[in-house]
């Protein structure tokens, strides 16, 4: 019989998502080397691989939110309290970013503007704020003029705003009581993913394509919101399903059976995806339990690659190619990461509440030995 790894089974921290975080993380800076050296229709591979379905920033993207989807659903089933829950959210987004929107306009933007004595004088502290306080990208005056992509400063900080509003939902669903009525979240993940199969493959507009200051682009949401929703009900069925290296090959196959014969790709991407990344999560086999020990280096890199990409960009210009982009940005985005763990992140964590985790006895608690987010 083929040993399963399932989400139930193991002890210890018996999973790779500190070393499967870090990838994904890499995946979007290697994806951004070829984006802007290239132009936004430029090929990582992963373009050329699936017939312009997908590429690096998409998958990199989707895995982030399928773990976080896993993970933060567990944190609230273990200590259901909103006032606990909001406060671990708080100080796993916030702080990091924004010491990184500081940087941003305090680093970078002197160095990327056409004068900085001149930048100084028209920066605005309070839109800066504002911004910063809803997780939005940094509002700074112009810089980075000459490049292709002017005034792009952080093309990574998008996605913070979505991942929070996907934290309220899980609140929201654990106060009305969802997570014992999991058929009924399975059929809220059905409904994004039926959404955004309709508006990637059917090119319907199902949900409006325009910017919400608050809540953002909900054609783009929808998508984030399908991967969130896999991950949420992967943990919540986590006493079913059992992750096998013939399930994982199955998923495999019926996604790319999605992608070439359908070219349903990225409407299928949720399902199939989110049980591969969850086998990796799960593999013993990979070894990949102590990666993180002595940090956790994906959110850093995550949030100091893309300013650093543009700098390098300005300072060498043609003498890049997007692979050597990539290795000199990964190289120093880590350096960075690697401090804010140490002196941002790692300090705030330690202000997470401290509650003993209920006893996990039946099926709806009883799960996977994962460290809540």
């Amino acid at each position: 019989m083929e040993a399963a790894s399932s989400a139930r089974a193991g002890a210890g921290r018996t999973n790779n998502f500190d070393f499967l975080r870090f990838a994904l993380a890499a995946l979007v800076v290697f994806y951004h080397s070829f984006m802007l050296l290239g132009g936004p229709r430029s090929d990582d591979g992963i373009a050329a691989l699936t017939r312009g379905q997908l590429d690096g920033g998409l998958l990199g993207v989707g895995g982030f939110f399928v773990i976080s989807g896993f993970l933060v659903t567990g944190s609230w089933v273990a200590t259901p309290t909103l006032t606990d829950y909001f406060k671990k959210r708080v100080l796993r987004i916030y702080p990091a970013f924004i010491v990184a929107s500081l940087f941003c306009a305090l680093v970078v933007g002197p160095l990327a503007a056409p004068h900085a004595e001149a930048y100084f004088r028209q920066f605005r502290p309070a839109p800066f704020v504002g911004y910063m306080l809803l997780l939005v990208g940094p509002f700074m005056p112009p810089v980075f003029l000459h490049l292709p992509f002017p005034n792009a400063v952080d093309g990574s900080f998008w996605t913070l705003r979505y991942e929070f509003w996907c934290y309220v939902l899980v609140a929201a669903l654990g106060l009305l009581g969802l997570y014992r009525r999991r058929a009924l979240v399975a059929a809220l993940f059905a409904g994004a993913l039926l959404v955004n199969g309709l508006q990637s493959v059917g090119h319907l507009a199902v949900l409006p394509d325009r910017e919400y200051h608050l809540l953002g682009d909900p054609a783009k949401g929808i998508r984030l919101l399908a991967d969130f929703f896999a991950g949420m009900t992967f943990f919540l069925y986590r006493d079913r399903v059992a992750f096998t290296r013939g399930r994982a090959w199955l998923a495999l196959g019926l996604w790319a059976a999605a992608t070439y014969l359908l070219r349903a790709g990225a409407a299928a991407l949720p399902l199939f995806g989110a049980y591969l990344l969850l086998s990796l999560a799960f593999n013993p086999r990979l070894k990949l339990q102590d990666f993180g020990r002595r940090g956790d280096l994906s959110y850093g890199v995550y949030l100091y690659s893309f300013p650093i990409q543009q700098l390098l960009i300005q300072a060498l210009g043609g003498r890049l190619t997007p692979p050597l982009l990539f290795l000199l940005a990964l190289a120093l985005a880590s350096v960075l990461a690697a401090l804010s763990w140490r002196f941002v992140e790692a300090p705030c964590l330690r202000l997470k509440p401290r509650r003993p985790a209920p006893a996990l006895a039946d099926p709806m608690t009883a799960g996977p030995d994962v460290r809540p987010a």
